[in-house]
């Protein structure tokens, strides 16, 4: 069984930005002396064969491609965004651009702003969609991770293309479009695999790169009796 990572590195990062500053590229950002774009590429690559990074221009192509070089990480593969009629951007886009990218078996999808993602949550929700079209965390309160979900490349594939020339560009369509879904409950299943939930530290904000706090916490988020 082949699995690829594909991690999205083509947003815009608004809620990132400082208004009348220069744009900065989330993905470049740098946490303990290293981008966040390689902490993640650091911590599947030894769960998978394939680790895809889909960004939304050359120049970001290009910038990478540089910064992959500089950390040694050669066998990561860059994709720019395809370009549908009715979505022309977003991570939709991404997604499916990822998935037509390679010929993996099962692919975990994950954004560039979860630097703490445990390779043992990696498997575990590589393991939880086997027989199934999709496996995604789901917190106490019923939110899903949208952006951290593992997937049978073959079914989704194609539900992902037609979502994007339909111009459904919300990535929970993909799970509402799926015939199979394994919810997989963060606080109980992926307990043992990750005592501290980093995997679900999310790199929204700038202040948010040092608080390092975990969404299965936040907003009130707790463990059921």
């Amino acid at each position: 069984m082949r699995k690829a990572a594909i991690i999205l590195a083509g947003g815009q990062a608004k809620r990132f930005q400082v208004k009348g500053e220069r744009w900065i590229d989330k993905a470049l950002a740098e946490l303990f002396d290293k981008p966040l774009l390689i902490h993640i590429i650091e911590k599947v690559m030894p769960v998978v064969d394939e680790t895809i990074i889909c960004v939304n221009s050359q120049t970001r192509k290009l910038k990478y491609s540089r910064l992959l070089q500089h950390y040694s990480n050669k066998d990561v593969k860059l994709c720019i965004d395809e370009h549908f009629t009715f979505v022309k951007k977003g991570p939709a886009v991404a997604i499916t651009t990822g998935l037509k990218a390679t010929d993996a078996d099962y692919c975990i999808i994950l954004p560039c702003d979860t630097p703490f993602i445990q390779p043992s949550v990696v498997e575990y929700l590589f393991n939880a969609v086997k027989g199934a079209d999709i496996a995604v965390p789901i917190h106490p309160k019923g939110k899903l991770e949208t952006l951290m979900m593992t997937c049978k490349r073959s079914n989704i594939v194609h539900i992902a293309e037609t979502l994007c020339e339909l111009g459904r560009d919300r990535p929970d369509d993909l799970i509402r479009g799926a015939s199979e879904i394994i919810f997989v409950y963060a606080v109980s299943e992926l307990k043992n695999c990750d005592p501290e939930f980093k995997s679900f530290i999310n790199i929204n904000s700038q202040e948010d790169l040092n608080r390092l706090t975990t969404r299965v916490v936040k907003g009130g988020l707790l463990e059921k009796a």
